[in-house]
Formats: C-alpha cells, structure tokens, sequence
C-alpha cells in the first residue's frame, strides 16, 4: 500500500483528466458529428479522439521513456565522455532517495520537444492531407487540418520527446557525475572547480532548444487558427490546445510512474555501461561554506 500511496495523487489526476476529456468530447460530438479523422486511428469520432488522448499518447510516452532510454543512454554517456568529458574525471555519487514522487516537473521539457516537432510537420500542408481523413465542410480551414494533424503526429513525437530526455533521467539516477578537479590541480588553472551530472549537462543544452524552439512554432499556428476559427467551436479548441504541455505532461505519468517502479534496475543498468566506459569510482560532490 505504501508503495501505492506514493503515486495517489498522480492516479487521482489521470483520472480526473480522463473524466473531463469524456465529457468534453460527448459534449462535442452532437456538434463534430460521427467524423472519421484518421486512417491511422481504429474507430470514429468520439472513438478516435479517446483512444488518441486517453491511451496513444500514453503508451507513447512509456514507448519512449523505456526502450529510447535504455537505448540512448549508453551512448549519450560515451558521446559526452569522448567529447566534453575527455579531460574529466568520471565517478559514481548515490542520490538521496525522496518518498515524493513527481512527475509534472519532468514531463513539462518533454511535451515541449514533442509539440515542436509536431508543429514542424504539422505546418506542412501535405503532410497534414496525409495525416488527417477527408473532413469535407472544413477543408477550407488550413489551421484546423493543421490541429487536428498536430495531435495525430504527436502520437509519434511523444515517443521521440521522451526517448530524447530519458537517457537523462536514466543517467541522473545513476549518479553517473564529472568534475575537472584533476585538471585544474595538476595543470594549476586558475578556474573555478566544477562537479556536475552527465544527465544534467544535456538536460541544459535540451531544455534550451525545446523551449525556445516551441515558442516560434506555437506563434505561427496560434495566428492561423484565430484568424480562421470562429464560432461555438473556437472556445472548447483553444481550451484543449493552449494548455497542450500540460496535457501531454499527464499523459506521460504512466511511464513516470513505471520508471520509478524500476529505478534499481535502470541504475544497475546504466553502472554497467559505466564500468566498460571505465568510471568505477565511488565519489561525493559537495558545496561547502569556507571561512
């Protein structure tokens, strides 16, 4: 029961969501109709809409966060051992563990990924036409084609969002950290002494692109659809798409939830790879007051 208690409120909120989308869109229906919107979605409608937001997306996520990051994160190491790291010196520090589980927090720089790279394809209007069924009356509205392609395609850029920053959670549990101690010592380099995660320096140079680049993308469709949209559908739309990150952040709590469930076994994992990569020391980074 603990272990459930540590992920209630997480459930509740899953819930709680997936009881409002529900409503929403049985509210919607008598006015979108039966639709088909996809080929590439089993059902119609109502069916469509559901089985994209309630379980495309999540298991999307899980998709991503487990087979990306157990593929990724090896390499993600290698890559910045062979490059940033090739004058560092490479150790192995135990996290504290906490009993509160968050998974808001990590799902935020995620979603950004996965809605910009939707954007970027769903602002191709050919690409659009592929992606979303023949939807007739609305054809001559670009920007709803272009909506209703970007949820699609973001069945696909979920699982590339994740598995971008998995290999970073993956790492950070590890406690797989770096530090120019030795450097600095023996060369006597007059700079500061830096101790950091692996995981935390490609968190940095991720969470900069995916924030940033979203803006751009976000911008250019948000322009469209107001000019065009109007009417009794333009409020219960721009509800569903504004807040989107956050959508999609609760979307991937199934997956936060599994990769905190098996957290030993992706640590075991990655401390693996770390010894064939050679970092094997047991080490402490600490920032302490001197007088």
């Amino acid at each position: 029961m603990m272990g459930i208690s540590k992920y209630k409120k997480s459930l509740y909120l899953i819930g709680g969501l997936s009881a409002l989308i529900i409503i929403i869109f049985l509210f919607l229906e008598p006015i979108r109709g039966d639709q088909d919107i996809s080929q590439f979605i089993p059902g119609k409608g109502f069916t469509e809409t559901i089985l994209l937001l309630l379980f495309i997306w999540p298991i999307g996520a899980i998709i991503g966060g487990f087979l990306f990051g157990y593929i990724l994160s090896p390499l993600f190491l290698f890559i910045h051992k062979k490059t940033i790291g090739f004058s560092m010196d490479y150790g192995i520090q135990e996290n504290l563990k906490s009993q509160k589980f968050k998974s808001m927090n990590k799902g935020i720089f995620p979603a950004l990924l996965a809605i910009n790279f939707s954007l970027m394809f769903a602002l191709n209007s050919d690409i659009a036409e592929v992606v979303v069924y023949n939807i007739g009356d609305i054809s001559n509205m670009p920007s709803t084609v272009n909506i209703i392609a970007f949820l699609i395609i973001l069945s696909i850029t979920i699982i590339i969002g994740m598995g971008l920053f998995s290999p970073v959670w993956f790492l950070n549990d590890a406690g797989i950290v770096y530090s120019n101690q030795e450097k600095v010592r023996k060369k006597q380099l007059e700079q500061p002494i830096i101790g950091r995660s692996v995981g935390g320096w490609y968190m940095n140079l991720m969470k900069g692109y995916a924030g940033i680049a979203v803006i751009f993308s976000y911008y250019k469709l948000i322009s469209q659809f107001l000019t065009e949209m109007t009417g009794v559908m333009l409020i219960p739309n721009l509800i569903l798409f504004l807040p989107m990150m956050f959508l999609i952040s609760i979307a991937a709590i199934p997956a936060f939830i599994l990769l905190d469930l098996t957290k030993e076994h992706r640590n075991k994992y990655i401390r693996k790879w770390a010894e064939k990569f050679g970092i094997t020391k047991k080490v402490a980074i600490s920032f302490q007051e001197i007088s």
